[in-house]
């Protein structure tokens, strides 16, 4: 079998794990916050499982040398080598200090507008509280599915964005790095453009085709893998060419 082929598979069993997952529970339980706190689970667990032991995935909030506190994020990935990495940890439940977290995210069942931008706005936020270089750690929104359409979910993280563009306190790396929503196929990853960003979104010919739910945990796990690679590469390791 190709790599190709293993690849395909991978990112398939993972994709099927998820939307498997997400539809069991769906059919049982009607009390929405149970099904959130399960749909956050799930995605920590498929997280958890790619990386290595040397990071730890929870919950929880960022807290900076400041006493700045975030939000509390569905997803945090922290760096486990340093001895200052949490302030507070319980399980899967953290509070990490800034100059530990490699990646966090915000996850949502089934997303609405106004939560979407909230989210979105809690990840910038976040992200401002880090510790330079602020570039380092990565973060995303990940929805399982949206009250709209591909098209309109992808109109809310304009909306989201220019809502806050004119802060000045912001850059760039402090937006989120990608933006998924499973079941509507949509992923976007946020580019530099000559005076500001845009958010790229990928599309596929065939709408049967399941190639953008691939992509999305594709990029997904390249989302959580920069982050901590770029972290690796200020403590000075070097990366392993292939």
């Amino acid at each position: 079998m190709s790599q190709k082929k293993q690849q395909k598979s991978f990112l398939e069993s993972i994709s099927e794990e998820l939307l498997s997952k997400y539809g069991r529970l769906d059919t049982i339980l009607t009390h929405a916050p149970s099904k959130g706190t399960y749909h956050e689970k799930i995605l920590r667990d498929v997280i958890r499982n790619y990386l290595p032991s040397t990071f730890s995935t929870g919950e929880g909030f960022i807290i900076n040398k400041k006493s700045e506190v975030s939000s509390q994020l569905d997803v945090l990935i922290v760096d486990n080598f340093d001895p200052r990495s949490f302030g507070y940890k319980d399980n899967d439940f953290y509070i990490a200090s800034d100059i530990a977290v490699t990646c966090f995210g915000e996850v949502k069942s089934y997303c609405k507008k106004n939560e979407f931008v909230t989210s979105f706005h809690n990840l910038v936020k976040a992200k401002s509280l880090l510790c330079e270089p602020q570039a380092r750690a990565t973060s995303f929104v990940f929805c399982y599915d949206a009250y709209a359409s591909a098209e309109t979910f992808c109109k809310w993280v304009d909306f989201a964005s220019e809502k806050i563009s004119t802060n000045q306190d912001y850059r760039i790396w402090h937006y989120p790095d990608y933006v998924f929503c499973l079941k509507k196929n949509v992923t976007l990853e946020r580019r530099e453009v000559e005076g500001g960003f845009q958010y790229l979104h990928a599309t596929a010919k065939n709408k049967k085709s399941n190639i953008i739910q691939l992509k999305i945990i594709q990029d997904l796990i390249q989302c959580v893998t920069d982050g901590c690679s770029r972290v690796r590469l200020l403590q000075g390791f070097k990366n392993i060419d292939n």
